[in-house]
C-alpha cells in the first residue's frame, strides 16, 4: 500500500546490527522572465499558511557582513538578517554535500538511513532509505502546498517526481503557475566550476546555468580588498592563498547579488509579505582542514530566518541547530507536526526547548575510507577518530586553495597545527575549547585538566551513536548489494486501480511507494492521498515512484468502465 498522507502514522527506523547539497543562480538584473514564465497566483482568502523559500549555498562558512566579517560584501544577506533571525551556532549534520542534503530534505542523520557520502564514485548513484521516510517538500506537497526546485543538483534519491510539482534542473523560471502557498528551494554555489554549455540567453536561464556558462567566470566582480581579510589560522598566510580567499570572497559577493534578485522577485510579486525565507548554507567552503571535515571551517553554516510578520526581527540566537533541524522546523512553519522518526526538532519557530548538543558525522569521501564522529555544546568540541590513518589531506577537494596550500607546504610554511592534515595517524579523540580556541588549533583531549570534559562528552557521543546506527561501516560490495541487487536499480511495481462509486483508489505493492497521478500527460503529477473524485474524464495517468527506485512505467486508467 501506498504511503498514508493522510494519517502520518509512522514508526522509527532501526537498522539491526549496525554502529552509528549545487549549481550557482546567476542573474543579471531583475526583470522580467522570458515568455512563458509562471506567474505566482493570488493568495486564496482564506489560506493562513505562509509560502517557505530556502535558499541553500554550497561551500559556504560565516564569511558574511551579518556575522562579522568586514571582507565580506553582502548587502543583500546582511539585510535578511536586519528583518529577520540570525542564527550564530548552526551546524551541518556532515561535513560533505550530498550526505547534507539528505540531512536538509528528511531531518535524518545522513548515515542513519543509508546516505555514505560520495563512497562508491559512480555517477547518479541513489540511496534507498527505510520505507517511512520522506523529505519535506513531498510532505508539504502532499498537504496542499506547491513546491518547486531550482537547481542542477540532483538529490541523493534520483530526484523522484513525488518531491517536485516542478523541478528545474534545465531550465529557467518554472513554466507552470506557481500556486499559494508554495515550498521552494533555490541551490547556489561558491565553486568556480563553469563548464562548456551554450551560453543561456534568458534572464531566467541564467538563474538555472552559472555552472555550465563558460562566461560565469567573467561576471565575478573583484569586489574584496585582499587586505582585509582575516586568513584563518588553520591556512598560511601567504599571497596564494590570500588570492585563493579574495576569489573565494568575490564568488560570496555575486551569491548575494543573486540572493538580491530572488527576493526583488518576490517582491514585485507581493508575495514576500507571505513568505518565510530561510538562508542557509550545506557545508564550509573547499579548503584543507574544512569542507568534509567536522570542524567548523567544514560545518558551521549561516542560518537566518526571515519571517512575514517581523517575528523577532533583527534579533540574534545562539543556541545549537544542526542541519537536522531545518525537515522538522519547516514542517512546524507550514503547520504541520514533525514526524516521529526525524531525529532533528524544531528548532526555528521556538527557543522554548534549546539544544544541548549538535552532532556530526562524516564518513568515505570518493574512495577514501573516513568515519569521525563529532559533539558539540556551545563551547566544547570533541570528536572522535574512528579511522586514524586516514590521511585528512586525501580528502580536500582540488582548487587553488588546496594548491595554495599544498605549496606552503613545500615550502615549510606550515605551522604544526596546519602540518596534521597531512598525520599519518590521528589521534583517536580530540577535544577543543571553542571559546578560548575558536578555530581548534590545541587539542586539550590528552590534558589532564579536562578528562572530565572527555568523559562527558564522550559519554554522550557514545550515547548518539547507539541511538543513530551508522550503516557506513558495512562493506562497499554490502552496500552495493543493498541498493543494487544483483547490480540492477530496483522498480517500483506499477499501482493498481479500483473505480468504485465515482471514486478511484489506487494502491501499490512496492513498500515505502508514493502513487502519483495526473488527469493527462504533460500536466504536473498529483500525489495520491484519498480517493480521487472522478467526473466525466475518460482516463487519467498513475505511476509508483521510490526513493532510491527507478520509477513504475506510467499506467492509464480507463474511467469509463
Amino acid at each position: 500500500m501506498p504511503f498514508d498522507f493522510g494519517t502520518l502514522r509512522l514508526k522509527p527506523w532501526r537498522r539491526a546490527g549496525a554502529v552509528l547539497a549545487l549549481t550557482a543562480l546567476t542573474l543579471s538584473a531583475c526583470g522580467k522572465g522570458k515568455a512563458g514564465d509562471g506567474a505566482i497566483e493570488a493568495r486564496p482568502a482564506a489560506e493562513s499558511r505562509p509560502n517557505i523559500l530556502v535558499i541553500e549555498v554550497d561551500h559556504l562558512t560565516t564569511t558574511l557582513g551579518a556575522y562579522g566579517d568586514k571582507a565580506a560584501q553582502t548587502p543583500n544577506i546582511d539585510r535578511l538578517a536586519r528583518e529577520g533571525v540570525t542564527f550564530t551556532d548552526a551546524y551541518a549534520a556532515s561535513g560533505g554535500e550530498d550526505a547534507e542534503t539528505v540531512a536538509l530534505l528528511t531531518g535524518m542523520h545522513p548515515s542513519t538511513i543509508g546516505m555514505v557520502q560520495e563512497w562508491t564514485g559512480e555517477p547518479q548513484w541513489t540511496v534507498v532509505p527505510p520505507p517511512e521516510v520522506r523529505a519535506y517538500p513531498e510532505l508539504l506537497r502532499a498537504a496542499g502546498y506547491h513546491s518547486f526546485h531550482m537547481g542542477a543538483r540532483v538529490d541523493p534519491f534520483g530526484s523522484p517526481d513525488s518531491l517536485w510539482t516542478q523541478n528545474m534542473r534545465s531550465g529557467g523560471w518554472p513554466t507552470v503557475n506557481i500556486r499559494q502557498p508554495f515550498v521552494g528551494v533555490i541551490d547556489l554555489s561558491t565553486l568556480p566550476d563553469a563548464a562548456g554549455d551554450p551560453k543561456p540567453r534568458s534572464f531566467w536561464d541564467k538563474l538555472q546555468f552559472w555552472r555550465q556558462d563558460p562566461d560565469a567566470e567573467r561576471r565575478i566582480k573583484p569586489v574584496t580588498d585582499a587586505r582585509k581579510i582575516a586568513v584563518p589560522a588553520n591556512l598560511p598566510d601567504t599571497p596564494e592563498v590570500r588570492a585563493a580567499l579574495k576569489n573565494e570572497y568575490d564568488r560570496i559577493h555575486h551569491v548575494d547579488d543573486e540572493v538580491g534578485h530572488v527576493l526583488a522577485r518576490l517582491d514585485k510579486a507581493g508575495v514576500l509579505k507571505n513568505t518565510v525565507v530561510i538562508f542557509t548554507a550545506k557545508t564550509g567552503p573547499a579548503r584543507p582542514g574544512a569542507e568534509r571535515t567536522v570542524y567548523d571551517g567544514g560545518v558551521h553554516v549561516p542560518l537566518i530566518v526571515r519571517f512575514p510578520d517581523g517575528k523577532a526581527k533583527g534579533t540574534v540566537r545562539r543556541d545549537l541547530v544542526s542541519g537536522v533541524d531545518l525537515a522538522p522546523s519547516v514542517l512546524k512553519l507550514a503547520h504541520l507536526q514533525p514526524l516521529a522518526w526525524m531525529q532533528g526538532k524544531d528548532r526555528l519557530t521556538t527557543s522554548a526547548d534549546p539544544a544541548k548538543f549538535a552532532f556530526t558525522v562524516q564518513n568515505r569521501v570518493d574512495g577514501v575510507y573516513e568515519r569521525v564522529f563529532a559533539v558539540r555544546d556551545g563551547r566544547w568540541l570533541y570528536l572522535m577518530n574512528l579511522a586514524p590513518t586516514t590521511v585528512q589531506a586525501s580528502l580536500d577537494r582540488a582548487g587553488p586553495m588546496t594548491a595554495a596550500f599544498e605549496a606552503a607546504r613545500k615550502a615549510g610554511r606550515l605551522t604544526a597545527a596546519q602540518q596534521r592534515l597531512y598525520a599519518s595517524e590521528r589521534p583517536e579523540a580530540e577535544l577543543y575549547d571553542l571559546k578560548a580556541d575558536p578555530q581548534a588549533q590545541h587539542n586539550l583531549a590528552e590534558d589532564a585538566g579536562h578528562s572530565g570534559d572527555v568523559t562527558r562528552l564522550s559519554q554522550v557521543l557514545n550515547a548518539f551513536a547507539a541511538s543513530a546506527p551508522d550503516t557506513s561501516t558495512a562493506s562497499t560490495q554490502d552496500l552495493k548489494d543493498s541498493y543494487k541487487p544483483g547490480g540492477q536499480t530496483p522498480m517500483a511495481v506499477q499501482p493498481t486501480s479500483l473505480l468504485q462509486g465515482g471514486r478511484l483508489m489506487l494502491a501499490s505493492m512496492t513498500p515505502g511507494a508514493t502513487i502519483l497521478w495526473r488527469p493527462k500527460d504533460g500536466e504536473p503529477w498529483r500525489i495520491y492521498t484519498t480517493p480521487v473524485v472522478v467526473g466525466p474524464a475518460q482516463s487519467l495517468q498513475a505511476k509508483t515512484v521510490r526513493y532510491g527506485f527507478d520509477e513504475s512505467s506510467v499506467i492509464t486508467i480507463d474511467l469509463k468502465r
